[in-house]
C-alpha cells in the first residue's frame, strides 16, 4: 500500500516537472532518447489525424447554414430587380398577391392620414414579408 502511494506521488511530481519544462528543455530531453524527433512527431500527428473523424454538423448548425444561404440568395436578388423582371411595380405586386390570397389574413397597414402610399413603401413591405418567409415573390408568376 505504501509503495503504491509513493509511486503515485512520484508520478505526480514527474508530471508536474514535465508540465513546467519549456519547449527547449523538452526537446533537449527528448533528443537525448530519440535520434530523429521530427520523424516521431510526424508519425504521432499522422496517427492522431488518421483516427479523427470529421464531425458532421448538428441539425441546428445545418439549419443555420441553410438559413444563411437563403439570406444570401435574397440579398443577391433584391425585390426591385425581381419586380423589374416581372414587369410590375411593388404596389401592383402587393395587389396581385392579395387577389391571389397569398398574403396573410392578419396583414394590416397603418392609417396614412391622407399621405400617398409610395412604391418605396410597398417595396419595404414586400421585403419584410419575404424576409419573414410569409411570401415568396416567385409564387406570383401565375
Amino acid at each position: 500500500m505504501v509503495n503504491k502511494e509513493a509511486n503515485e506521488l512520484l508520478d505526480d511530481i514527474m508530471l508536474d516537472k514535465i508540465a513546467q519544462m519549456s519547449d527547449k528543455q523538452l526537446n533537449k530531453e527528448l533528443n537525448h532518447y530519440v535520434s530523429d524527433l521530427d520523424v516521431v512527431k510526424a508519425r504521432v500527428v499522422s496517427r492522431l489525424t488518421s483516427h479523427q473523424k470529421p464531425t458532421p454538423p448538428s441539425v441546428l448548425q445545418a439549419a443555420r447554414q441553410g438559413l444563411e444561404r437563403q439570406r444570401e440568395l435574397y440579398k443577391k436578388s433584391t425585390i426591385r430587380e425581381t419586380l423589374v423582371r416581372k414587369g410590375t411595380d411593388a404596389k401592383g405586386m402587393l395587389i396581385q398577391l392579395m387577389a391571389q390570397g397569398k398574403l396573410p389574413e392578419n396583414l394590416t397597414l397603418a392609417f396614412r392620414d391622407g399621405e400617398e402610399f409610395t412604391d418605396h413603401d410597398a417595396e419595404k413591405i414586400l421585403k419584410d414579408l419575404v424576409n419573414m418567409g410569409v411570401v415568396e415573390i416567385d409564387d406570383s408568376k401565375d
